[in-house]
């Protein structure tokens, strides 16, 4: 290991781009960074948060905010790909980091979060739900697919400063729509 982490790379050179849609043809938002390896890291592991949505979680004592994607994703994909591309190996649309990190979320997805992110069209209470998903326990819902879709933020409640409101509706989020394209 080097004593001086920055000496590791001397120059690196990275480009960043937010694309509209999965065709990679419309590009919203690009930044390119040349500098050092490490500092190239730190850069970019910034630039690619600020472009995530942030939940806003009301607790009894404030706040808590939550990325739609765990850092610690973001990290592993950016870190994937810089090392393949070291290594020599060409960057298909598999090992770019938008290719990493809808694996990642791919992963978490259950068959029953995906049914329930299949029938949320649009705004919709948890009876709604259940009625197109054909399912009539309550709990059995609750616990198997409404919970884990909301504490992965597929799903987002339309009036989450008040969970037990009659009128809670459930809607996508951007992390939910987006394994409809998958």
């Amino acid at each position: 290991m080097s004593e001086d982490i920055h000496n590791v790379s001397n120059s690196a050179h990275i480009s960043c781009a937010l694309f509209q849609g999965i065709s990679k043809v419309h590009i919203l938002d690009r930044k390119n960074f040349s500098r050092d390896l490490y500092t190239n890291f730190q850069d970019v592991i910034s630039y690619l948060q600020s472009k995530l949505n942030t939940e806003f979680i009301i607790t009894g004592t404030g706040r808590d905010e939550r990325l739609e994607l765990p850092e610690v994703v973001v990290e592993d994909s950016w870190v994937t790909v810089v090392f393949e591309r070291d290594q020599g190996k060409p960057l298909s649309s598999e090992n770019s980091v938008t290719g990493q990190v809808t694996g990642q979320v791919t992963g978490q997805v259950t068959g029953e979060i995906k049914k329930l992110v299949q029938v949320c069209s649009s705004e919709l209470s948890r009876k709604e739900l259940q009625l197109k998903l054909k399912l009539k326990h309550r709990d059995n819902f609750t616990d198997k697919y409404l919970k884990p879709a909301l504490d992965a933020g597929f799903i987002e409640m339309t009036i989450p400063e008040k969970p037990r409101s009659s009128k809670q509706k459930y809607r996508l989020t951007i992390k939910g729509k987006s394994i409809l394209e998958i």
